[in-house]
């Protein structure tokens, strides 16, 4: 086979050896990144037979023989029966647009395109092509080179002008998606545009005939194109960033999505949004209102969220509604963002209830003391109704004798984040009696969720009283201590020392009588020193324990002196008591029952 090298051979080659290039990259790309692989596998498949469009135009170029020329046309019409209907697939994946019919129009337009390749293989002549013969033209810079000189069919029209639809509908993608998305994907959208627009043009030009020698340069445009693509992808990330990788986040979001037009129609939405509403949920073509009726208070403007209360067949749903209006749209769509709060608001009633039914009183204070939240519990624990004291100072109803040294503290905690502070203060019922209250006051001003000084307190009025009553008591033993030692055991001593001196003055006759007296003084004695051990150990009685009476009986029978008496216990119940002082009883009681 001849073969002519002239300047266009090079730039088909260039246009070549660009377009391999890319679809080697976008291939690489898609194996890379599974969440952008349909739409880089559309691209990979468009730049691939663009080069095959590319390579068979630049062999029928650079041939001087007919069959030969007629070869690479063949070969640049199978490539060009693909690069339209891939372009169009691309761009649809790529913007998200329509994907509910790219399957389908995938089927379609690859049927149309196999019959079409098929044809050009099978029968080119003259169903689709009638050749003339050559001609030799002179190139631009003066070289000379054999062109095919030919006539095209009514088929091959059809096709052509179905192809710069395809193309046309691809670029048109483009630029709707281009209006919608004025910033933040303007760069890409305009690059892509520019890359779909140049093919178009030199395809156009070619068939109204005013490119010279019947030359087509479609398939040098595929060079600018990748020049044009190549920016796209060195400065705006084209293949590591998708603008809507829609199936792996509108599609799989945990939040539902609604987009609804002027007219509260709903036309676009993902399954979370149809799980998380009643029914079959918000449908394309229906109005929103039909699955949601409480969306229509954000979508006239009442408010811009909400919260809405939904049964479903998994049972009651709590759901945050938000709306926002969708910018740079020319009509007036609005998004409608719908979020599960569900386990949120369980948990927000779970401890809402803890904090309802305390006996705890928790207060959440401004920085400046103020009252800003206080628990149910104030009207059990102070008397006064839920709300009345919100707005008012905290120090407004602390004792005086405390309200200063009550400030400096709170002083000194607001200046530190998390600091915390323990504190007994006296504070004013509403019957105007003072109650003594023990807290625990957490700075969380810094805390975005509270944003406050959080108090925690309860009345221990009854405690300090019954300690009251434990410190009078435990003076009253005291008193009753020094009562036995002196005014009950002096006598005694004297009693004592009087038997003593009356001893030698009794006859044998009257000795059983001095031994009954002593014996009596000897008991009153060991009275005494137990009612002083009792005083002086213990007062009140705070270490019990749970103790076996049996066990306590023995050890008490075992200390005391029982002569020929026995022991029968007959019970193994127990009871919470000091095991000391118990046992202390036992043997007082077995002493008595064993001498009296």
């Amino acid at each position: 086979m001849a073969v002519q090298v002239t300047l266009y051979s090079w730039l088909q080659a260039l246009s070549t050896a660009l377009s391999v290039g890319l679809a080697l990259v976008s291939l690489a790309a898609a194996w890379r990144r599974p969440s952008h692989r349909t739409s880089l596998l559309f691209f990979s498949g468009y730049t691939a037979f663009a080069s095959v469009w590319a390579a068979g135009y630049g062999l029928m170029i650079s041939s001087e023989t007919l069959p030969a020329k007629i070869l690479g046309w063949q070969v640049t019409d199978v490539g060009a029966a693909f690069v339209p209907a891939l372009w169009l697939l691309f761009a649809l994946v790529y913007t998200g647009r329509f994907r509910r019919h790219v399957r389908p129009l995938s089927v379609v337009l690859g049927t149309v395109a196999v019959g079409f390749s098929t044809a050009v293989v099978v029968a080119p002549v003259p169903t689709l092509l009638r050749p003339l013969g050559t001609s030799v033209a002179t190139g631009p810079l003066g070289t000379q080179f054999v062109v095919l000189q030919r006539t095209f069919s009514t088929p091959f029209f059809a096709w052509a002008i179905w192809s710069h639809l395809l193309v046309l509908a691809g670029a048109a993608v483009f630029v709707r998606y281009l209006q919608t998305n004025r910033d933040t994907y303007r760069g890409q959208a305009v690059l892509l545009v520019t890359a779909a627009a140049v093919p178009v043009a030199a395809s156009l030009a070619f068939f109204t005939g005013v490119t010279p020698h019947q030359l087509n340069f479609t398939s040098l445009s595929f060079a600018v194109s990748g020049i044009v693509f190549w920016v796209a992808i060195r400065r705006y990330r084209l293949l590591d960033v998708v603008p809507v990788a829609r199936e792996s986040v509108i599609e799989d979001m945990r939040d539902g999505f609604v987009v609804v037009d002027e007219r509260w129609t709903v036309v676009d939405t993902n399954p979370a949004a149809r799980e998380l509403t009643p029914g079959d949920g918000p449908t394309v073509g229906n109005r929103i209102t039909d699955a949601l009726p409480e969306a229509a208070r954000v979508l006239d403007g009442e408010t811009d969220r909400t919260e809405v209360t939904v049964e479903t067949d998994a049972g009651r749903r709590y759901l945050d509604l938000s709306v926002s209006k969708l910018s740079g749209r020319n009509d007036d769509g609005t998004l409608l963002v719908l979020q599960d709060v569900t386990e949120r608001r369980s948990t927000e009633r779970h401890y809402q209830t803890l904090i309802e039914h305390s006996s705890d009183l928790i207060t959440l204070l401004d920085a400046d003391g103020t009252i800003r939240y206080e628990s149910p519990s104030v009207e059990q624990v102070l008397g006064y109704e839920p709300g009345e004291r919100i707005g008012q100072s905290a120090f407004e109803n602390i004792h005086p004798e405390d309200r200063g040294r009550l400030a400096a503290e709170f002083e000194r905690g607001v200046e530190q984040p998390g600091y915390t502070s323990r504190a007994e203060f006296r504070i004013q019922h509403a019957d105007g009696s003072w109650r003594v209250h023990e807290g625990i006051a957490r700075n969380l001003l810094h805390h975005p969720d509270v944003e406050g000084i959080v108090v925690n307190s309860r009345d221990v009025t009854e405690q300090k009283r019954r300690e009251r009553e434990v410190r009078a008591e435990r003076e009253r033993l005291d008193r009753f201590a020094s009562v036995v030692s002196h005014d009950l055991r002096n006598p005694l001593t004297v009693a004592t020392g009087n038997l003593e001196l009356l001893e030698p003055h009794v006859d044998p006759d009257g000795e059983q009588f001095l031994e009954s007296v002593r014996e009596s003084h000897e008991r009153m004695d060991d009275l005494i020193e137990d009612a002083l051990s009792m005083a002086r150990e213990g007062r009140a009685v705070d270490d019990v324990e749970s103790v076996s009476l049996e066990s306590v009986a023995r050890d008490a029978w075992s200390g005391v002196e029982t002569g020929d008496a026995t022991l029968d216990v007959e019970t193994s119940a127990t009871v919470d008591a000091d095991r000391s002082r118990l046992v202390r009883v036992f043997e007082n009681l077995f002493r008595n029952a064993v001498e009296h």
